[in-house]
């Protein structure tokens, strides 16, 4: 068990601290690495949750408690961390960002990463099936997580700054993450098959998204 742990774990940050020594010593550009990051949200991380969750045999219902899971993890988060800022006599603003820094989690670079090592350790065939149930169950927390970021810092704010929330939902409808993961759905719900040239093509794009992001 421990095993697996650090086998899941130290890859991730291993790569973290790869990429802070090359951006502290300047051996990329900071130009670059906004590329770089572009490059892995809008095209390496869709492509990989897509690829996962297509050619997985998805269980809708083992999907919807990890989501309840989650959603009540969430909850106690941010019930947690407001009893906190009162205690710390936290005021305004101050209080919305203590709040939002203690439920909003790093699902996409640092989660994604862990629960593909993770089960990448198992030699079970049932665990290609676990893997894309979890990455399934993270794509309803995209939107939860924006919507109540926005909340919870109108909530602590002084009300001159309120967040156009036209914007704030046409930002998450078009989420990358989130459509591919639904796209995902759809194709392993409906026994779609793709090409094998295809399925490689996903692969090779997918295997960068992890190590840039």
């Amino acid at each position: 068990m421990l095993l697996t742990i650090a086998n899941s774990l130290l890859p991730v940050f291993v790569v973290i601290a790869l990429g802070t020594i090359l951006r502290s010593s300047k051996f990329l550009s900071d130009e670059i690495f906004l590329g770089i990051n572009k490059l892995v949200f809008w095209i390496g991380l869709p492509v990989l949750l897509f690829h996962k969750i297509s050619s997985s045999d998805l269980s809708a219902s083992a999907a919807i408690k990890i989501v309840w899971t989650m959603l009540a993890a969430t909850a106690f988060a941010v019930a947690f961390s407001f009893v906190l800022a009162k205690l710390m006599k936290l005021e305004g603003p101050s209080t919305g960002s203590f709040i939002q820094a203690a439920f909003r989690s790093n699902t996409v670079f640092v989660g994604i990463p862990i629960i593909i090592y993770a089960l990448a350790s198992e030699s079970d065939p049932a665990s290609a099936g676990v893997e894309g149930v979890a990455l399934l169950a993270m794509a309803p927390m995209i939107p939860v997580y924006n919507i109540l970021s926005v909340i919870v810092l109108l909530l602590s704010g002084d009300g001159r700054n309120r967040p156009n929330f036209k914007k704030v939902f046409i930002k998450i409808a078009t989420n990358p993450l989130l459509i591919a993961c639904i796209a995902g759905l759809l194709f392993s719900w409906l026994k779609v098959p793709l090409p094998v040239f295809m399925k490689r093509t996903f692969s090779a794009i997918g295997q960068m998204a992890l190590p840039l992001a």
